[in-house]
């Protein structure tokens, strides 16, 4: 099994595209959060970057899994590496998307505390992994745990966006909310597949903002500047 099981057939391979593309944006947004951490050293930029550097690479191995899904190359790849069960060497995939994907909503959390202790956020990572990995039904707590994540940085940023008022807080948490409706919509699609359609359209829409919002920020400070 892959997350490609829950998609509509005409929606296989598209979602293939998508993931990629996501990884690309979050790559990018990884980028823009170090070069600026590098210009005034703020410690949750580091954070920010390096969670969505690793929610990106999770994108990078679920659109791997699941276009070798799809053209059956998993199948030949397990027979020229003697694995024996295809649908093992697919949840070899889910579980690593789900590994990576963790640890950067983990982090993401982490940096809304501001605090230099490092114990909180080893707390939150092991608690995470051991929830999901050591539960019944994995999937279903790997979108359960994504979500309250993904609530608390809703509530957070639009907290932000109360204090702040500029149009840049407001994009940023539209952005999270965004997430936020997709990973619940995920969980819908463990029995539709029509939400998970809908759960890419939103990661799409959501990514793109936050990557918008990064080059927005660049191009103010620029002209701050000059």
């Amino acid at each position: 099994m892959s997350f490609s099981t829950f998609s509509p057939e005409w929606f296989f391979g598209y979602d293939v595209a998508l993931e990629f593309l996501f990884a690309i944006i979050l790559l990018a947004v990884a980028i823009f959060a170090f070069r600026a951490y590098k210009l005034t050293e703020q410690k949750q930029l580091i954070y920010f970057s390096l969670s969505f550097l690793f929610i990106g690479i999770s994108y990078i191995i679920e659109s791997i899994f699941n276009y070798m899904t799809i053209t059956k190359l998993n199948a030949t790849i397990c027979q020229a590496v003697k694995i024996k069960s295809v649908a093992l060497f697919d949840l070899m995939g889910i579980y690593t998307h789900m590994f990576f994907m963790t640890i950067g909503l983990v982090l993401l959390v982490y940096m809304t505390f501001k605090v230099e202790e490092k114990r909180p956020l080893w707390l939150l990572l092991i608690v995470s992994l051991v929830a999901i990995f050591f539960s019944w039904n994995k999937l279903l707590i790997f979108f359960l745990l994504s979500s309250i994540y993904l609530l608390f940085l809703v509530a957070h940023f639009f907290g932000n966006c109360i204090i702040h008022k500029t149009a840049n807080a407001f994009m940023i948490a539209s952005a999270f909310f965004l997430l936020f409706i997709s990973h619940l919509h995920f969980i819908f699609a463990l029995n539709s597949s029509l939400f998970y359609f809908a759960g890419h359209i939103l990661e799409l829409f959501a990514y793109l903002l936050i990557l918008l919002n990064l080059v927005l920020l660049k191009n103010e400070k620029k002209k701050r500047s000059s």
